[in-house]
């Protein structure tokens, strides 16, 4: 089994040389690693080099000469891969130095899944880069079928290996969504997911990730992201015939929303077919209380 390692980068000096190291000393070594610069101006592409002359045959560099942002970036990384399975990284990610060997054991042994994706621990500046642990709301994503995630990514792109047949299903990357949450429809469709319930990584919150800033940019905008990906979501084949439904309903209703204000039909929308849409849902509560609490997201996505 061939593994290829993605990282595309873009003003990631900061970080970059710990995040590359953890990957170049792991316990089963990666078999390539996917460089793309997206024209960084800081010294992010000269630590790259560094890494490149001490280990040439595993490394391959890129740098794009001018800014093609983060989507294009991707496509390009995983279009160079030539490994059986693809593990995705941000620039500044801490692999634990087991990482690809929990991976392999779990392709390995689980032979009928195409994707996989697991537990992290995060890092944030406020607490002296002291590991914060993250309050779960939701299962970790497993198995097939899209659910509520035509509205609502369940897969990060940093925690994701996958398939490189899911390739072809994959590219390209529609520019204006987000291309983890393009990932994981595509997977939810295409392909099996497996959750591995093992941190084996820190992911650094910070501004300059590249996850993180791509996405708060948007987040007090979701409604003009979500009726692009909807749209593109339509175009992927192989829809199951409920999500294929819930798929045609949300494009209608998002064509009449307005962004931050109550909709009551979308609400509607949400409130019957909560127990599928939310089942992954994480709370104590059971019951008529569970169901209450349902009432109250639904009111809540009914604003995005």
């Amino acid at each position: 089994m061939q593994i290829t390692v993605a990282i595309c980068t873009y003003n990631g000096a900061q970080y970059l040389e710990e995040q590359l190291y953890s990957i170049m000393t792991q316990q089963r070594a990666p078999d390539q690693v996917v460089i793309s610069d997206d024209n960084s101006d800081d010294t992010t592409w000269s630590i790259i080099m560094e890494f490149q002359r001490k280990y040439p045959t595993i490394i391959e560099a890129h740098r794009q000469q001018k800014n093609i942002g983060l989507n294009s970036n991707f496509a390009f990384v995983l279009s160079k891969a030539t490994g059986d399975y693809i593990a995705i990284c941000d620039q500044d990610d801490i692999w634990y130095s087991n990482k690809l060997e929990i991976i392999e054991q779990y392709i390995t042994h689980n032979p009928t899944y195409n994707i996989f994706h697991h537990d992290e621990n995060i890092l944030g500046k406020k607490k002296n880069d002291t590991t914060i642990k993250e309050r779960r709301f939701w299962l970790p994503y497993q198995e097939s079928g899209v659910s509520i995630g035509f509205v609502f990514n369940r897969l990060t792109g940093h925690k994701v290996v996958l398939c490189r047949t899911l390739l072809q299903y994959i590219l390209p990357i529609p520019e204006e969504v987000f291309y983890d949450w393009w990932i994981f429809v595509v997977a939810a469709i295409k392909g099996k997911t497996k959750y591995i319930d093992i941190p084996l990584m820190d992911y650094r919150m910070h501004s300059n990730s590249a996850y993180f800033s791509d996405v708060s940019k948007q987040l007090t905008h979701v409604t003009r992201p979500i009726k692009i990906a909807l749209n593109a979501f339509s175009k992927v084949d192989g829809i199951n015939e409920l999500d294929k439904n819930n798929l045609t309903q949300l494009i209608a209703l998002y064509e009449n929303h307005t962004a931050q204000k109550f909709d009551f039909k979308l609400f509607l929308f949400f409130l019957r077919k909560r127990n599928y849409l939310f089942k992954d849902f994480h709370t104590d509560e059971k019951g008529l209380v569970r169901q209450l609490f349902l009432v109250r997201l639904c009111r809540a996505f009914s604003k995005w």
